[in-house]
């Protein structure tokens, strides 16, 4: 599995996408803070290692964000991924997500509880039928 990140400009509508493998750390934090105005970001497959870079404070305000399948994403690097330990403020910075799949990860229901609530305008999400209690 690889990562696609498709971004758009409004008027000129160019679309760029980035395809790799097995993306490192320090690429997905460049690709980051490279793209302020990424909506959509698929992870799908990759391990948390790759991953953690989501953790950053220079995250866009994505409308779309897939982890599906990704390995070690728990409770804990989902919370960190909603409010990074230590951020000032309380409003988390994908409270405009409108799609999240986390199919495939063990994700508790207190969880997707704090989803729920840090991502007032969520439409849908995705989960495997294995949300613990």
């Amino acid at each position: 599995m690889g990562i696609l990140v498709e971004y758009r400009i409004l008027w000129t509508r160019p679309i760029a996408r980035c395809c790799t493998l097995s993306p490192t750390l320090s690429q997905l934090n460049c690709l980051l803070t490279r793209l302020p105005g990424l909506r959509e970001l698929s992870v799908a497959g990759l391990s948390w290692f790759s991953v953690s870079a989501l953790v950053s404070p220079t995250l866009p305000c994505l409308r779309l964000l897939d982890l599906r399948w990704c390995d070690g994403i728990k409770d804990a690097q989902i919370k960190d991924i909603i409010s990074p330990p230590g951020s000032e403020s309380s409003r988390s910075r994908l409270r405009n997500m409108l799609t999240l799949r986390l199919s495939g990860l063990d994700v508790s229901e207190a969880t997707l509880r704090l989803v729920q609530r840090h991502m007032p305008q969520l439409e849908r999400y995705w989960t495997w039928p294995t949300a613990r209690r």
